[in-house]
């Protein structure tokens, strides 16, 4: 599994004697990359992609023995982030050139039908308390008027009243509730606006994959932020056998959402090369708006939230760190899943059989009132589901899931084994009651296999 092929590689490494200094930053540009090559004094700072692409091209290189790869790769190294901006920049503006009446023409009844069915039910309404359910139970009734109405609206340049009035709440995020800092404020907005918003999104989607730097991969069509996890893993992994120094910082930026002017967003679209006429309906969207938040200008970084870890021996002193931020050993949590030392990584599976057997003990007491159906889905869905995200990035430790599968099955019979485990698995129209195999299904999370 990852383990054999990443110990390939690990070696192929060796091989070729990379050394690489690795700074990730979740908000990062030229001129910081900049400063953190003086700070380091000399040594090779990349980013997560550019270490990613190299990998691969290492393992290109071991099957056809084609040096032209490298050669070619450290020309793109080299030219870093700018070069690969300009080309995004330049990609997206040939994209939006190809066929301009996509990007500008008016709304169309299908682009609204569209965007409606990918709303989801049961959300929260604005001030007009109409859901997205009601839209889609009467579309054939009032969406002609919806489209007139939004047509009118990008027109004028300013949506109705009720399309630009957001109803303020509060949700709770972690920490003390006393603390105001500990509350998230949340904008209500009718489902009208949604709809020319999700419209708009359709559009904009059709370049976000070029537009979109490599590193960023949540919300990016054909990315997913596994990637990230992946990537961030292999490296200290690579760092810890090869014996590398490699420091890796992760910076929380302080309410970042609400730090960013709305005139900045529009000389963003508009320095990718967007149209001018797609850009002014965007901005009917923020037309005279009601009931918002201040938007402040500068970016701030939350030090108390930001972490650094290092990996390796640095003989000669740990770099410095701005903020008070200081170097830490051993992992650290990202996205939810545990990376680090071997220790760490055990973190990611302490208390999973207790978890799991803790969620069917939950519906124990319905078993005998369940069929068979009804087993399968609370061990599918609300008990074996619990260990997908984690499977899907890090091995288990031997044994761990041929424990936890035994317990499914036991749950499963309620004690009364009557027939072998192999034909639980099989699908119902096979004989089987699709009863999920943990060991396939792990492999089926697995990338590299």
């Amino acid at each position: 599994m990852k383990q054999n092929k990443r110990a390939k590689l690990y070696g192929l490494l060796k091989q070729k004697h990379i050394d690489v200094v690795m700074l990730q930053e979740t908000h990062s540009d030229i001129s910081n990359a900049a400063d953190w090559v003086k700070e380091w004094d000399g040594d090779i700072v990349r980013s997560l992609k550019a270490l990613e692409i190299e990998i691969v091209e290492l393992l290109r290189l071991e099957a056809t023995g084609d040096r032209g790869h490298i050669e070619a790769l450290k020309t793109v190294s080299g030219q870093g982030h700018k070069q690969w901006r300009t080309a995004s920049s330049w990609a997206c503006q040939s994209s939006l050139s190809e066929r301009p009446e996509s990007w500008t023409g008016e709304l169309s009844l299908e682009e609204l039908h569209e965007a409606l069915q990918r709303m989801e039910n049961g959300r929260a309404s604005g001030i007009d308390s109409l859901q997205a359910e009601f839209y889609k139970a009467f579309w054939a009734v009032i969406g002609q008027d919806v489209l007139d109405v939004l047509r009118d609206s990008i027109r004028r340049g300013e949506l109705p009243l009720s399309c630009r009035r957001a109803v303020l709440t509060l949700l709770p995020k972690k920490g003390d509730p006393t603390h105001l800092k500990n509350w998230c404020p949340v904008s209500l907005l009718c489902t009208d606006s949604k709809l020319l918003s999700k419209a708009l999104d359709s559009r904009l989607t059709k370049v976000m994959e070029r537009l979109i730097h490599q590193d960023q991969t949540y919300c990016v069509p054909d990315r997913s932020i596994f990637d990230n996890v992946y990537l961030i893993r292999d490296i200290l992994d690579v760092s810890r056998l090869l014996g590398l120094k490699t420091g890796l910082i992760f910076l929380d930026e302080e309410k970042a959402f609400d730090r960013v002017e709305h005139e900045y967003l529009w000389k963003v679209l508009e320095a990718f090369g967007f149209n001018p006429g797609f850009v002014a309906m965007i901005r009917v969207l923020y037309s005279e708006i009601e009931s918002v938040l201040k938007i402040l200008s500068s970016a701030k970084v939350n030090w108390t939230k930001s972490k650094a870890i290092l990996v390796g021996e640095w003989g000669g002193g740990q770099p410095s760190l701005p903020g008070g931020l200081a170097w830490k050993r051993g992992g650290f949590t990202y996205l939810g899943v545990y990376l680090g030392t071997i220790e760490f990584l055990n973190k990611n599976w302490e208390g999973s059989v207790e978890h799991v057997k803790g969620r069917l003990s939950r519906w124990k007491r319905l078993v005998p009132k369940m069929s068979y159906r009804g087993r399968t889905l609370v061990i599918n869905n609300l008990a074996a589901s619990s260990l997908w995200h984690k499977l899907a990035c890090i091995d288990p430790p031997p044994n761990l899931l041929a424990n936890i599968q035994a317990q499914l099955v036991d749950y499963f019979w309620d004690g009364l084994h009557w027939i072998p485990q192999s034909i639980l698995h099989l699908p119902k129209e096979e004989g089987g009651q699709g009863l999920v195999q943990l060991s396939s299904r792990a492999s089926s999370l697995d990338p590299e296999t």
